[in-house]
């Protein structure tokens, strides 16, 4: 079994936190010793081991589940130095977002529509969360007046 700290100096070192503006996260830890992703593995209980690059015989510890996630970061985070920020940043999204894509009916057409006239589609994004393309179908998906 590792410690925590074992852990954390690993993922701090050929980890990484990967954050996508759909508030998906992953986190992976990349190396070409197998055993000790297995043994990552392991001793947390979850996420999986695959062969990264069969040219290079990387391997790869991935976890995608949030659940899992919160509680990798929650057993790291004090023992991270180089990747504090970034854990801090996900642990914040886990804890605002709780699911992984924010429903586009949450988002308000009137609200949308008044941003619309003096705000581009990215200060819009921006101001409200959610992506280019959701604003762009929010305001181009509501029913034209007079229409059949």
């Amino acid at each position: 079994m590792l410690s925590n700290e074992y852990i954390a100096g690993l993922f701090d070192g050929e980890g990484c936190i990967s954050i996508t503006a759909g508030h998906f996260i992953r986190i992976s830890i990349t190396n070409c010793n197998q055993e000790v992703l297995e043994l990552v593995q392991q001793t947390l209980g979850y996420g999986k081991v695959r062969l990264k690059s069969s040219k290079s015989k990387c391997y790869d510890f991935r976890i995608d589940n949030r659940v899992d996630i919160k509680r990798f970061l929650q057993a790291v985070s004090p023992f991270l130095i180089v990747k504090k920020e970034k854990a801090k940043e996900a642990s914040h999204i886990l804890e605002t977002f709780p699911y992984r894509y924010k429903p586009s009916c949450l988002l308000d057409l009137s609200m949308v529509q008044s941003l619309h006239r003096t705000k581009s589609l990215k200060e819009i994004a921006s101001i409200t969360g959610f992506s280019r393309t959701t604003v762009w179908q929010k305001l181009h998906s509501h029913p034209i007046s007079g229409m059949i």
